[in-house]
This record gives C-alpha cells, structure tokens and sequence, in this order.
C-alpha cells in the first residue's frame, strides 16, 4: 500500500512539475522570439522582425515578419505579471489581417500588417464604418484598428481592402 502511495505522489509531483513547460513568454524581444520560433517550424529566429509591439491593457500584440511570412502574436498578462502567448498566426501573403479576441477574450481587434513592398493604403470596413490608413512603403507596418463596433460578436461585418499608390485595389 505504501508503494501504491508513493507511485501516485510521484506521478502526481511530476504531472504538476511539467505543468508550465508550453508556456511561451512575451516580457521581451529575445522570449517574443522564442515563443514565435517555438510555435512555427518554418520560422528561424534569426530571421524575425519585430514589425512593432503594442501593449493594451493586460494584452500585448506583436507584429513580425519573417522571410516572406507576416503573423501575428498575442500575450496575456498571467497572475505574476508574465506576458503569456495565448495566440499566434502566420501568413505567407505581402499584406495581412487578422482579427484577434484580445483582453482575455474580452474585446476584438483586427491587426493588419504590411511588408511595404506594394500597399499604400489599407480601407476597413467594419458594419458599414469605413476606416483608412495610409502605409508607408519599403517599411514593414503593423496598425490595429479597435471599435466599439467589434464588440458585437453576432453577425460582425468586417471588409478589408488594400491599395497600391495609384489607387488599384490589390488582391
């Protein structure tokens, strides 16, 4: 009986002494790094541009780019004021969006992301509300755009165009 005991406090000690090796941390550039790498098997972490960090809240959103991919990263703050990836997506295209449940599920944000090879402008429409912004080109750009709108979850309507420096619409 006593082996039986001491075979289940030792399973039990190592079940909880593993508990937080998946956790991936975001309190610097070198951990946001990692946590990219870690989650992406064709991303090298020499490779990674931080586009740029936004903190909002208990939430951090990075955007990075790395050899032809954008993505898009989200840390939440933990009980110990660690920053903690709960989200990530990557994506092969020169411009990107992503819409993210940021502030512990709370609140909805779309990040979009440009490499600055050919947008100069982005348009998102969110239920009817047009919202522009101009992108800089030859330089990597990440804008997040947040709107009480958003907030309605039911039948959201979320466009997002880009546009070239003479106006042309890209796919």
């Amino acid at each position: 009986m006593l082996i039986v005991f001491l075979l289940f406090f030792i399973a039990l000690l190592l079940i909880f002494s593993n508990k937080n090796t998946n956790v991936l941390y975001g309190n610097n550039r070198d951990l946001i790094k990692t946590a990219i790498v870690t989650r992406s098997p064709v991303i090298d972490k020499e490779d990674i541009k931080i586009i740029n960090i936004v903190d909002i809240n208990e939430s951090r959103i990075v955007g990075f780019s790395s050899n032809g991919y954008l993505g898009v990263s989200l840390f939440e703050k933990d009980k110990n004021l660690n920053y903690v990836m709960n989200y990530y997506e990557l994506d092969s295209h020169s411009e990107s969006s992503f819409v993210i449940n940021y502030d512990n599920n709370s609140k909805i944000a779309i990040v979009v992301l440009s490499n600055g090879n050919k947008a100069t402008n982005v348009e998102v429409t969110i239920m009817n509300h047009k919202y522009n912004k101009d992108i800089p080109l030859y330089k990597p750009s990440m804008f997040i755009f947040k709107d009480d709108l958003l907030k309605k979850k039911n039948h959201l309507s979320i466009t997002i165009n880009f546009f070239d420096s003479l106006g042309n619409q890209l796919i």
